[in-house]
């Protein structure tokens, strides 16, 4: 039986091949670290496995979820780092954290806690959502009130403020959620989930 995913680190990526996404080719998705908490793709290609040519239709394509592929290839990412964490960060250049504990986080931002200051919050805020936008392609602000005890309004606002007060910038298109900023992260450094 061949391996289905393929995944190599190296000094200033990490590339994944699926043999499973699409009939003859494989599919090769590579990542490069946004900041510590967030990885983006930044190469996409499809390349002919046979030694013969093989046509490809836009059709075949189109039929390639780029949103379920991203999320899968991160989930993988993360399960390949944290099986031998010392290697894989000799191996990578940058630093990417795939392990950060969202229970905890979970715990700080729900409804029932009120322990944090506004500023730590929603530094906090910020990062649960981006995870839960990478996680979940349904209703985010749905999933939200039913983890975090608050209404879909009320997180639509507290949203709207992480962006408004820098704590989340926009992101390009095909990553979801957004970008945690430096000022986040620095926030997070001092609640030491670093």
């Amino acid at each position: 039986m061949s391996k289905k995913v393929n995944i190599s680190l190296n000094n200033k990526s990490i590339e994944i091949s699926f043999i499973d996404v699409l009939k003859n080719h494989t599919v090769i998705c590579e990542y490069v670290g946004l900041n510590i908490y967030q990885l983006s793709m930044s190469k996409f290609s499809v390349q002919n496995t046979k030694n013969k040519p093989v046509s490809l239709t836009s059709t075949e394509l189109r039929n390639i979820n780029m949103h379920s592929l991203n999320k899968r290839s991160i989930r993988l990412i993360n399960s390949f780092i944290n099986l031998d964490k010392s290697n894989a960060y000799e191996k990578l250049e940058f630093i990417y954290i795939a392990d950060h504990d969202l229970k905890n986080v979970l715990r700080l931002i729900h409804k029932t806690n009120k322990e944090l200051t506004k500023k730590n919050f929603l530094a906090q805020f910020s990062l649960y959502y981006v995870n839960t936008c990478l996680s979940y392609d349904k209703n985010i602000t749905k999933i939200l009130e039913q983890k975090t005890g608050y209404k879909q309004t009320y997180i639509k606002n507290l949203v709207k403020e992480c962006f408004q007060n820098g704590y989340l910038k926009n992101s390009s298109k095909g990553l979801p959620g957004g970008i945690l900023t430096t000022k986040t992260i620095n926030y997070l450094k001092q609640s030491h989930l670093i």
